[in-house]
């Protein structure tokens, strides 16, 4: 008996050296290896290489930080918008009210010129002038904002206009308000009108101009006019102060600084390029409030528009400003989330120590069944009721099982050992008988195919008898349908020549009624032809008559000549007959007009008739040369009639002759049908035996190669019995080192 160790007996009953795949399927059916092609030697040498503690460790450590940092980011995102959004309102808030009070100082100073506008709308300016200067003079006292206070009259200095300044500014002699651009908004304005900021040359403070047309009856009369310093302006800018860092400007709707503490700036520097801006320009200067976050400069910029003079307030500043304490509470969302991973940590290694120990237990086991050298009475014991303490009671389960397959198969090894030497045994003895069999039934097979040779020539030469008798009997059976064809053809020829006969005949009578025919229309057309001179003839006369009337019309216009010149000659009483004188010379020329065109139809007449003379003797021609042709047509048919009746009794005679031809070839072909059917008989008999001892040889050869094949098998099954009685030796010799429960108590 061969000596095997414990690593050695699991190698060997689990894996081991794996059979082919015939003799692995055939060792299952014996019931010898129920586990085969599972790598039990890949599970024996198997090395951990992770741990299940740190697994779980990682997954509730990374789900927590997830669900942490999604919170943090949700919770960090919701509270940026919030701080932007009260950011925003205060912006928009501390905008509205400077923009406010820049307009109510507006309000303030238009109603001052509207004052003064009704004051001109319902006086001449002539006689009001000196009040207007004293009240300019009073209000420049009261409002050392206005520099200047006027009126420029519609009339221009050319037409007699006078300009009034109430500073007393006397414009030069070539001065024409009307055409300035402050008079031309003005006059086109409903309202007050705003002029763009301009540096005044005297004072060199910043002015500007506010303007309103006087109207008397819709028709402007005026404008008033005055230049108003932006001290007060500045003052309200600078006042305003959204945010600790904010910076606040005006600026003009081309983007130039309106008020600026360097004064070198204004109505100079673009304030999007000096202030850094010039990516949002377009933002800024569109809608009437923008609020922008600029995170890449770390900056706000807010404006708001003020539609009276179409300029904006801007103010720009640190972002901080508006952020607050977001950095802070971002640091402490970012620390608390620190602190949940860590409390998380330290949660799941408490959660995880109980169920871990237990499965380490369970390891340790199993461990330590692996290594007890086939000892299958350990079990693991684990005091748990859960998935671990099933899992334990799954493996003792499984153990239990193995224990009794190993019993079956040790019963087994024994009976299969004895069972393999006498199938090995009764395999030779049935291989050698197999060997002759397949001796003899080769020398048969010889003898069938010699037999199919000899066989096969018979058929052969049967083959090509009955074809060249096929041949004649298909030539004699073309003959017959031949003489058929003749046949109907001159039954077919006979009817023609009767039918001809009979066309003969009726042509020979319509030749006749044609003659008649054509002596008549040939008398007609005599007829015709004297007609047709008698009316030559009478045109003749019409004509003659026509020339007549020609004449008289002549003689009568001659006529009504005369009497018109007379009736010239009798002054104021020849009027009357010189109107009748008139009236007869034009209808003598109708006259004459008419006479013309019957003569010109008599004329062409003439020509018809004399056209129709020679068609109708043309045609007495044709219709003569017609009587001799149909005589010429009738003496023909006659011929035609008599010639196809001695054709139609020949006919006859030969359709006589082709009915004894029929009778003869009817009896020749039953002949022919009788000796083909015969013919028939023999060959397909020759067939039947050539395939039947065809089918002989192909079932003998069938039949040795089983035979052949089956010894192989035999073979083949005695070599698998023999390697089936090494492993029953092996397994007995494995199955001494299992130490299997005792069943007995």
């Amino acid at each position: 008996m061969v000596r095997c160790n414990s690593y050695q007996f699991w190698r060997s009953f689990f894996g081991g050296t794996k059979p082919s795949p015939g003799r692995s399927e055939k060792t299952a059916s014996a019931g010898v290896f129920l586990i085969v092609n599972f790598d039990w030697e890949a599970l024996m040498e198997f090395k951990r290489r992770g741990s299940i503690r740190i697994t779980l460790i990682a997954m509730v450590v990374g789900v927590t930080a997830t669900i942490v940092v999604a919170f943090a980011i949700v919770f960090g995102s919701s509270l940026v918008n919030s701080v932007r959004e009260r950011g925003s309102a205060v912006l928009e808030a501390g905008l509205r009210g400077g923009a406010s009070g820049l307009r109510t100082w507006l309000s303030a100073k238009a109603d001052s010129i509207r004052s003064y506008g009704d004051v001109f709308a319902l006086e001449e300016y002539e006689k009001t002038s000196v009040v207007f200067l004293a009240a300019a003079e009073a209000r420049g006292a009261r409002d050392p904002e206005i520099y200047s206070l006027y009126f420029g009259p519609a009339r221009s200095p050319a037409k007699g206009g006078v300009f009034l300044d109430g500073s007393g500014w006397v414009p030069p002699e070539d001065y024409d308000w009307t055409g300035r651009d402050w008079y031309l908004s003005a006059a086109a304005a409903r309202d007050v009108s705003y002029s763009e900021p301009y540096i005044d040359a005297d004072t060199g403070k910043l002015v500007f101009t506010v303007s309103m047309a006087t109207r008397k009856d819709g028709t402007v009369t005026g404008v008033v006019g005055a230049d108003i310093f932006m001290t007060t302006f500045g003052q309200i800018v600078e006042g305003l102060k959204p945010t600790p860092s904010a910076v606040v400007q005006l600026i003009d709707a081309a983007g130039l600084y309106v008020t600026n503490k360097d004064a070198s700036k204004v109505l100079e520097t673009d304030f999007f390029s000096d202030a850094g801006f010039i990516d949002s320009r377009q933002a800024l200067s569109s809608g009437d409030i923008a609020v922008l976050f600029l995170d890449g400069q770390h900056r706000y910029v807010a404006s708001i528009l003020i539609p009276e003079l179409d300029w904006r307030l801007v103010a720009y500043g640190d972002l901080n400003d508006i952020l607050g304490d977001l950095n802070r509470v971002r640091n402490l969302v970012v620390g608390v989330s620190a602190g949940a991973l860590i409390l998380a940590f330290i949660l799941t290694l408490l959660a995880l120590s109980a169920p871990l120990r237990h499965i380490r237990v369970v390891v340790q086991g199993i461990s330590a069944i692996a290594a007890g050298g086939g000892d299958l009475t350990k079990v693991v014991s684990v005091g748990t009721r859960d998935e671990i303490g099933e899992l334990a009671h799954t493996f003792n389960t499984f153990l239990a099982y193995l224990d009794d397959l190993l019993r079956q198969v040790h019963d087994a090894a024994d009976t299969m050992d004895a069972v393999s030497q006498s199938a090995r045994d009764r395999s030779v003895s049935i291989s050698e008988g197999m060997g002759d069999s397949a001796d003899a039934l080769d020398e048969a097979i010889a003898r069938v195919r010699d037999e199919s040779q000899e066989l096969r020539r018979v058929a052969e030469i049967g083959e090509s008898f009955f074809g060249r008798y096929r041949d004649i009997q298909d030539r004699l059976l073309t003959q017959a349908a031949s003489v058929e064809e003749t046949a109907a053809a001159m039954v077919q020829i006979s009817r023609t020549m009767e039918n001809v006969a009979i066309l003969g005949k009726k042509g020979q009578d319509l030749a006749v009624e044609l003659d008649g025919s054509a002596r008549k229309s040939a008398e007609a057309v005599t007829e015709v032809v004297a007609i047709i001179g008698d009316i030559g003839k009478r045109s003749e006369a019409v004509a003659s008559f026509a020339g007549v009337i020609a004449e008289i019309a002549k003689r009568t216009n001659l006529l009504a000549m005369n009497a018109a010149i007379e009736a010239a000659h009798a002054g104021e009483s020849g009027k009357g007959f010189a109107v009748v004188a008139e009236e007869i010379r034009k209808l003598a020329e109708s006259s004459n007009e008419e006479t013309a065109e019957i003569a010109r139809t008599v004329t062409e007449i003439g020509q018809t008739i004399e056209r129709g003379v020679e068609l109708s003797l043309s045609a007495e021609g044709d219709i003569g040369a017609m009587i001799g042709a149909v005589e010429q047509s009738r003496n023909v048919s006659m011929e035609i009639s008599n010639a196809t009746s001695e054709e139609a009794r020949g006919g006859e005679e030969i359709l006589k002759a082709l009915s004894i031809i029929r009778e003869a070839n009817a009896e020749v072909k039953d002949m022919l049908s009788a000796q083909g059917a015969d013919s028939a008989t023999v060959e397909n008999a020759l067939r039947s035996a050539l395939e039947g001892n065809e089918r002989v040889a192909t079932s003998v050869e069938l039949q040795g190669s089983e035979i052949v094949s089956l010894g192989t098998r035999m073979r083949d099954f005695s070599t698998l019995m023999e390697t089936v009685a090494e492993e029953a030796n092996r397994l007995s010799c494995l199955m001494a080192n299992v130490t299997l429960r005792d069943v007995s108590r």
